[in-house]
């Protein structure tokens, strides 16, 4: 049992935690609309804890869940000294060496600060419709070359502090064939993230994160 929490506030925090996931890959599906990721349901959304140890997973292509988890680290790693990890950023990240299965399962890592501190975060992903490799639609048969896939990052910025970034955000869809479609992901990526972060501030708040955090060591 995590700390002094009793048997029935543990299931309580349990139960919501994966509410958290489903309500915020709704919001994933509904903001994008895109085939692969409305009607093919390529998609995933888990929450983290501050070492990017996973806490609640469950919706989606599970698989995903272990690699969003070392993309999580390898964003801790690169980024918490420099420029450092602030509240409201998002970073992108697909390649295939660092976290993600191959280029077009695009990340979004979301850090989650509560009272100032880095408390967890969110790891969501979709299939793109397209990533700019040498055949369309990300899946790349004629690829001799993971550089025939297309665009991959190791992490990116692309919110900062609250605040889109809009020169990364023009250079993804400058380099894909479909940037409305494209556009339409990173958004509801975007969306999801913020639904499962305002839900775990309001867990936080409601049952403190001392109750919350440890549920995973149960």
């Amino acid at each position: 049992m995590a700390g002094d929490v009793d048997p029935f506030t543990f299931e309580i925090i349990r139960h919501k935690l994966f509410r958290v996931t489903e309500e915020a890959a709704i919001a994933l599906e509904s903001v994008s609309g895109t085939p692969i990721t409305a009607e093919g349901h390529d998609l995933m959304v888990s929450v983290y804890r501050a070492d990017g140890g996973l806490m609640v997973g469950g919706t989606g292509f599970l698989q995903h869940m272990t690699s969003a988890s070392q993309a999580v680290k390898h964003i801790l790693a690169d980024f918490s000294a420099d420029p450092g990890i602030f509240e409201d950023d998002i970073y992108l990240l697909n390649d295939p060496y660092t976290g993600a299965l191959h280029a077009p399962d695009v990340y979004l890592i979301s850090p989650i600060h509560w009272k100032g501190k880095l408390a967890g975060f969110v790891g969501d992903f979709v299939h793109v419709t397209d990533i700019g490799g040498i055949d369309p639609g990300g899946f790349c048969p004629r690829a001799t070359s993971s550089y025939h896939e297309g665009f991959a990052s190791k992490g990116l910025k692309l919110v900062e502090r609250g605040k889109l970034r809009k020169d990364v955000f023009e250079t993804i869809l400058n380099v894909v064939r479909d940037p409305g479609m494209v556009g339409l992901d990173l958004k509801s990526l975007m969306a999801a993230s913020h639904v499962a972060k305002q839900r775990m501030l309001k867990l936080y708040h409601d049952y403190g994160y001392e109750a919350v955090d440890p549920w995973v060591r149960s």
